[in-house]
């Protein structure tokens, strides 16, 4: 992933999400693809905080801020913005 072209994309535009279960899970320490066998790497929507890290990274900001943005965005995107985060915990 590109950190120069992720911060074209404006603030009130990102979204976060896992990509396709078939596509290999991201190495976070490393920003690359996980190889060999994708039987143990595929995504899934427990990844998620992988692609937070990555992403928060890549736009240099906290992942708190960027995981704020991303869920003011879907919540807009998808008419919810009533609902409340609740803490795990």
């Amino acid at each position: 992933m590109n950190g120069a072209l992720l911060k074209t994309v404006p603030s009130d535009r990102i979204l976060l999400e896992t990509d396709s279960p078939d596509v290999p899970n991201w190495d976070v320490d490393s920003l690359q693809w996980v190889p060999g066998d994708t039987s143990k790497t595929l995504n899934q929507p427990a990844n998620i905080h992988n692609v937070l890290s990555s992403a928060a990274s890549l736009l240099e900001m906290p992942q708190a801020e960027l995981a704020e943005i991303s869920y003011r965005n879907a919540s807009r995107l998808f008419s919810c913005q009533d609902l409340e985060v609740k803490e795990e915990g």
